[in-house]
C-alpha cells in the first residue's frame, strides 16, 4: 500500500514532466509559398518561453530544406540587412515574435517547391526546453507579383459580386467615390 508521501511524489513527478515538456510554446507557425527555384525561405512564428529562466532557441532542422539557420534584421552603417545569428533569446513568459522585423528562421536548400496549404515538420533545439517537432503552414502570399489589387472594392456600396455602380461611366472624369 502507498503512502500519501510517495502518492504525493508521482504526482509532482508527473506535474513536472508535464511542466518541462511545455516549456516553450510556439504558435503561428507559417512560411510564405515560393516556386520551385527559390533556394531560401523564411519561417515566421510567436515562441512564448513558460519557464522560470531565460531559455534559447540554438537551432532547428527540417526535411523540407539541406539546413535551417537563424537569422536577425540589424542596422548596420545606417542600413537594415539581415545577418545570421547563434541563438535567439526566449525571456520568461514573454512572447517573442519570429518575423522579417527582428528574428526569423531561414530554410536553405529548399527540397522542394512550398505549395499553398502545405505543411512541413519544423525540429526546434533549445538550450533548457525540450526539442519541439511542430508543423508549419504554407500560406499563400504574393511577393512576386502585382496582382494584389484585383478584386479591391474601392466603392463601400458595391456588393460582393455584382457589377461596379460606375458602369458605363468610363468617360466621366469624376472622384470614383462618387460613381
Amino acid at each position: 500500500m502507498k503512502t500519501w508521501g510517495q502518492r504525493l511524489a508521482a504526482v509532482m513527478v508527473l506535474f513536472w514532466a508535464q511542466a518541462a515538456w511545455a516549456e516553450i510554446q510556439i504558435h503561428d507557425a507559417w512560411s510564405p509559398a515560393m516556386p520551385a527555384g527559390v533556394n531560401k525561405v523564411p519561417v515566421y512564428m510567436v515562441l512564448t518561453n513558460l519557464g522560470q529562466s531565460t531559455d534559447r532557441l540554438l537551432s532547428a532542422r527540417s526535411e523540407a530544406a539541406g539546413s535551417v539557420s537563424i537569422h536577425a534584421s540589424q542596422l548596420q552603417e545606417g542600413e537594415w540587412g539581415v545577418v545570421s545569428v547563434e541563438q535567439v533569446q526566449l525571456p520568461s513568459y514573454l512572447p517573442v515574435s519570429l518575423d522579417m522585423g527582428t528574428s526569423f528562421l531561414v530554410l536553405n536548400d529548399l527540397q522542394q517547391a512550398l505549395r499553398p496549404g502545405s505543411r512541413y515538420n519544423l525540429t526546434l533545439q533549445f538550450a533548457g526546453a525540450p526539442e519541439q517537432t511542430i508543423r508549419v503552414r504554407v500560406r499563400s502570399t504574393n511577393f512576386f507579383g502585382s496582382s494584389n489589387l484585383e478584386g479591391l472594392r474601392t466603392d463601400p456600396m458595391q456588393q460582393p459580386g455584382r457589377t461596379r455602380r460606375s458602369e458605363g461611366l468610363e468617360d466621366v472624369m469624376s472622384d470614383p467615390f462618387l460613381r
